[in-house]
């Protein structure tokens, strides 16, 4: 997982959500749960894409944050309280570029080697699940020309996360909350896509967390530029 500016500490509780929820949590049409037309095609006067219906999810998901990246680590879509959560939760912004380029990134964390790490990890991840492309080969060099913590991490080969953790996030408003992430695989239709998923894991998280969504400005705190 990849969020820049955060710690990652000990998975917690795989059985919180697991890949076999994915045709459920997205509602796809066909499967168990899904929304399904009168001849049992699914609602494509409304979502005519896998993209469309993705992002619907991500909508109308308020409790928790929630992300949507793509295999380069792209934010192709976030609902409100993920950007509330981290200027690097903005939809258009790269998370790896984020994490290696933006100045504000080490304030937010405990260990900004530990999220260096995490960030390259998901990246080679993707890398070897979905084949190189001009993307991939374009960002990984932007990053090795500009950053010598990114070149460090990316010759390290540490192995690739779980796809679920721990997370202790210091925020500007709310300090801190420690968050259970778990990261659901899309689809191969959907090119390597991931939703991203969070929850409080105790009691002063839950408060803190229920602050961050309804007070402060609508949008994240920007780091300086």
């Amino acid at each position: 997982m990849l969020v820049p500016g955060l710690r990652a500490d000990p998975a917690p509780d795989r059985a919180w959500m697991s890949g076999r929820a994915v045709p459920r949590v997205l509602g796809v049409p066909g499967e168990a749960g899904g929304p399904a037309g009168a001849d049992g095609a699914g609602p494509a006067e409304v979502e005519q894409t896998t993209a469309g219906r993705l992002r619907q999810v991500v909508d109308s998901l308020h409790e928790v944050p929630v992300v949507l990246r793509s295999r380069h680590l792209d934010v192709l879509a976030s609902n409100d309280l993920a950007r509330r959560l981290s200027a690097a939760f903005e939809p258009g912004v790269n998370m790896a570029r984020f994490a290696f380029l933006d100045p504000g990134v080490p304030t937010g964390t405990d260990d900004p080697s530990e999220v260096a790490h995490l960030v390259v990890a998901s990246l080679r991840s993707s890398l070897e699940s979905q084949l190189e492309d001009a993307g991939f080969r374009a960002l990984v060099g932007e990053l090795a020309a500009r950053s010598d913590d990114f070149s460090r991490a990316w010759a390290e080969r540490r192995p690739a996360p779980a796809g679920s953790g721990s997370l202790t996030v210091r925020h500007p408003l709310v300090r801190g909350m420690r968050l259970a992430y778990q990261e659901l695989q899309t689809g191969p239709e959907d090119e390597g896509a991931v939703l991203i998923l969070w929850r409080a894991v105790d009691a002063l998280s839950r408060d803190r967390l229920q602050q961050l969504r309804t007070t402060g400005p609508p949008g994240p705190p920007r780091s300086p530029r």
